[in-house]
């Protein structure tokens, strides 16, 4: 067996079972020879290599909490996704998580009307991309939240351009976040998007996704 990915429906996130948003994603997956599992509870994590949370709208509980953290300490990758404007509260749920390792998901967009493929500036393109950038010089990042760290933990893996701006939070530019636990990373990122079936061909977004998930 090689790479195993979970794929988390946890906590209510999007499937990556679903065609309409991630047929290509899944099909990039088994392209690159992973192998990928849909799990609808934490426990038994041991086999996974990464585990991903895209868009959760529930919380997570401490039981939850405890498995992931043995999960990082030992070694494995986490992907915890959010979206901009804290829809459905997503950002309150991503934190729930990522606030004991000093990193939150703001309540906001990141909007650059010169970098950028739509009207709104919400369509935000970046070659800022410090880590997992093999093979990348640009990714588009739709609709956005930026993060913040609440600790000196947390290191940038991509940030906006020096045009993008919070709506909420003036300069806020990072927008993924990696955190090391023990001998494994926890990753957090502002958005959901960037590797559903519209984003994942543009730019450099299919090499930063499978740089996420097999890059260490």
């Amino acid at each position: 067996m090689g790479m195993l990915i979970a794929w988390s429906i946890a906590h209510q996130e999007f499937t990556i079972n679903d065609d309409y948003y991630f047929s290509k994603l899944r099909e990039l997956i088994n392209m690159i020879g992973a192998d990928l599992v849909v799990i609808e509870e934490i426990q038994d994590l041991s086999d996974y290599q990464v585990i991903v949370f895209n868009y959760p709208e529930k919380e997570f509980t401490n039981r939850e909490k405890e498995e992931l953290h043995k999960y990082m300490t030992k070694g494995g990758r986490i992907i915890i996704l959010g979206y901009y404007n804290n829809e459905d509260r997503v950002a309150e749920y991503v934190n729930s998580l990522t606030k004991t390792y000093g990193i939150l998901v703001n309540d906001d967009a990141v909007i650059d009307k010169v970098n950028k493929i739509d009207e709104k500036g919400l369509f935000i393109i970046t070659s800022r991309i410090h880590y997992f950038n093999e093979n990348v010089e640009r990714v588009l990042l739709p609709c956005t939240a930026s993060l913040r760290a609440t600790s000196p933990r947390g290191i940038d893996i991509i940030q906006a351009e020096d045009t993008a701006f919070s709506n909420k939070y003036g300069k806020s530019t990072s927008l993924f976040k990696l955190v090391k636990v023990g001998a494994g990373e926890l990753i957090i990122g502002g958005t959901c998007v960037f590797w559903d079936n519209f984003s994942i061909d543009l730019f450099n977004n299919k090499e930063f996704a499978i740089n996420l998930l097999t890059k260490k």
